[in-house]
């Protein structure tokens, strides 16, 4: 996610994109602590300075250099996100009740739940920002196989969409490193290994003739 200038430096808008429309769908399916990155035991400061960090992160004005009209409505339903946890839990230091959102509902990890939310992305066909969320998870925890496994499946849906076969054929090999009997990566590194020697072979004799 672009956390300040100089990360977001170099990126196009398109990475822009994937990575916001990747933090807003983690933002809508997370508790006001976990919007704002803060333990359940901290003060009103600490509160106060995660919320300054993150509306200055996110302000739909740091993303115009981009001229992309989704990368800015993006950006501010992020900001709006975090301006409403905000108010919800500084309000909920004055007003007993208040901060029943900020509960948690379930004991899972964060790695767990990003391999949660990247699956729902996945079935949206948001690929690159189910991606963005795997891919931090694969890297700190290399042996997590279900990161593993939906990353790969993540860029084989992806290379298939974009037509580039024999890409996807290797990304679902793959998979089935992790887990040899994937129905689905069992079917088509088969289906789409075949096409993609097809297809290199009709460019050979293209060139050839």
């Amino acid at each position: 996610m672009p956390a300040d200038s100089s990360q977001s430096k170099g990126r196009s808008s398109t990475q822009i994109v994937a990575e916001l429309t990747a933090r807003l769908f983690e933002l809508q399916r997370s508790d006001d602590f976990e919007v704002l990155g803060i333990d359940r035991t901290a003060d009103d400061e600490t509160l106060r300075l995660a919320y300054l960090e993150l509306s200055k992160r996110y302000h739909p004005h740091r993303f115009a250099k981009y001229r992309s009209a989704e990368a800015s409505r993006l950006a501010n339903e992020v900001y709006v996100c975090v301006q409403a946890a905000y108010g919800r839990l500084s309000g909920s230091h004055r007003v007993p009740g208040a901060s029943e959102k900020a509960k948690p509902r379930t004991v899972r990890t964060r790695d767990d739940l990003s391999v949660s939310r990247a699956v729902e992305l996945i079935d949206f066909h948001q690929y690159d920002a189910a991606a963005v969320l795997l891919a931090p998870v694969v890297k700190a925890n290399p042996d997590h196989e279900d990161a593993q496994v939906w990353l790969h499946i993540a860029r084989a849906r992806k290379h298939k969409l974009t037509g580039d076969n024999a890409a996807a054929a290797a990304a679902y090999r793959a998979v089935l490193e992790w887990k040899p009997q994937h129905p689905e990566a069992l079917v088509e590194a088969d289906r789409l290994g075949a096409q993609g020697k097809k297809s290199m072979w009709t460019r050979l004799l293209k060139l050839g003739g």
